[in-house]
């Protein structure tokens, strides 16, 4: 009962358009089942593995370890590298799956984000790195699962950084960081969503500061993350693609707005719930009247490779994830499909008015509907079987 428990406040601990935690996770667990390994990898170090989520857990990094790799026996979580809680040092990447910490970006340099990674075996020059970024449940140990049939297969290294929800916010991970000291000043509308997975506020009950410190934004972090990796293996690539799902997805089309001159070369968005609108009518975050954002900017923006990717049956009537409303934001529409159907579709008017080059697309994936797992094989095969 202590499980289920745990795993259900896990799952209502995000707010907005995320993933529950539990998305993958499995409760009918034999306790007597052999402990498989996960990934079999031919040059894994000598090492340790933990669970990352289970209430036996006291402390992650003070409890009952594993010789491999493979799934926990309590509650069937994957294990992870056992690593002690500190910024890697001296990062060496091994095949197979495992994972390293770096520290935050500016204005959280005290905070760590651990990034799980896979690296393929026949991992080379020409290989494609992908960052993959999860959704409000913040479990990028099951995002990295789920790509790891396509790195294999395309031949791609995979990264994929965890948030800890107690030091990244809505505010500082939904939203980028562009604005700080979100409160969302309604008890009776959070209570409410905490049951039904929509919270529904007026705009004005959300208070917050816009934060125009560019530095500080979370969208820095990507290629921090990117140069991590690349420099521990000395390989050559310069630029990387970035995935994300829900969450992930708000993250990223953000990332193309605000942060242009990353190095990220493909960015798919997948499912997001909400949107900056590129359009000078609404404040932050749901517009950029009062971001400093110039059109020169932007025609850096939408210049980039932003795919919007959406499931075709996340619409208003998908009872996965959770979504925010209020009146601003329901304009855009009251499910995620037509939200990026009104994105797009603003932001293409958008760069028109502007005369820039438009290069984001909107794709629409068939019979899907809010799934991290099945977003990511139709990512995959956009990205890499063309």
């Amino acid at each position: 009962m202590k499980v289920l428990l745990f795993f259900i406040t896990l799952l209502f601990s995000g707010l907005a358009a995320g993933n529950p935690v539990i998305s993958d996770n499995k409760f009918g667990h034999d306790h007597a089942t052999a402990h498989k390994p996960l990934v079999q990898t031919t040059n894994a170090p000598e090492g340790k593995y933990v669970c990352q989520l289970c209430p036996h857990v006291k402390d992650i990094y003070n409890t009952t370890t594993f010789e491999h790799d493979g799934q926990c026996p309590v509650c069937g979580m994957n294990l992870i590298e056992q690593h002690s809680r500190e910024v890697t040092t001296d990062l060496k990447l091994h095949r197979g799956s495992g994972n390293y910490f770096i520290s935050g970006g500016k204005g959280h340099e005290a905070r760590l984000i651990n990034v799980f990674y896979y690296m393929p075996q026949k991992f080379n020059a020409a290989s494609r790195v992908l960052l993959v970024i999860p959704g409000a449940g913040r479990n990028a140990w099951s995002y990295r699962d789920s790509w790891v049939e396509a790195a294999e297969q395309y031949n791609v290294l995979i990264l994929s950084p965890a948030y800890a929800e107690d030091d990244y916010d809505f505010a500082s991970y939904h939203l980028g960081g562009t604005v700080s000291d979100l409160v969302f000043n309604n008890k009776q509308a959070l209570a409410e969503g905490k049951k039904t997975s929509k919270y529904r506020f007026e705009d004005q009950e959300l208070l917050f500061d816009i934060n125009h410190d560019a530095q500080s934004w979370l969208f820095n972090d990507f290629d921090r993350i990117f140069n991590s990796a690349i420099s521990a293996l000395a390989a050559p690539q310069s630029n990387y693609d970035i995935f994300g799902h829900s969450a992930g997805g708000q993250i990223l089309h953000r990332l193309a707005i605000f942060h242009p001159d990353s190095k990220a070369q493909r960015i798919v968005a997948a499912n997001a719930g909400s949107y900056t609108v590129a359009n000078r009518e609404n404040n932050i975050p749901f517009g950029l009247k009062n971001s400093k954002l110039s059109d020169e900017h932007l025609h850096r923006s939408f210049a980039k490779q932003l795919i919007l990717l959406i499931g075709e049956l996340d619409n208003d009537s998908e009872t996965r994830g959770s979504m925010l409303h209020t009146p601003t934001l329901d304009k855009q529409g009251l499910g995620r499909l037509a939200r990026s159907h009104y994105f797009f579709a603003h932001s293409a008017q958008y760069a028109a008015n502007i005369n820039a080059k438009f290069n984001w697309q909107h794709q629409v994936v068939k019979g899907v509907g809010h799934d991290f797992k099945k977003m990511s094989k139709a990512a995959a095969q956009y990205l890499y079987a063309q």
